[in-house]
């Protein structure tokens, strides 16, 4: 995952509920947020093709700050 470089404040991407500002490698089961509402789970299917995360858990690291 590379950071968005433009504007990393107003176009935010997030890894685990963690602001990304260098690229990163994501592993099986990494949320992620693109901006304030765009919630993507990464699956890799040699893993476990049947993952998946909980919403409200999700909504509640997403606007922790």
């Amino acid at each position: 995952m590379i950071p968005n470089d433009e504007n990393p404040t107003k176009f935010s991407v997030k890894v685990n509920g963690e602001r990304v500002e260098e690229p990163v490698m994501l592993e099986h089961g990494d949320r992620v947020l693109i901006g304030d509402y765009q919630y993507y789970l990464y699956v890799n299917p040699l893993v476990d093709y049947e993952a998946n995360y909980d919403w409200n858990v999700a909504m509640k690291e997403a606007n922790r700050e």
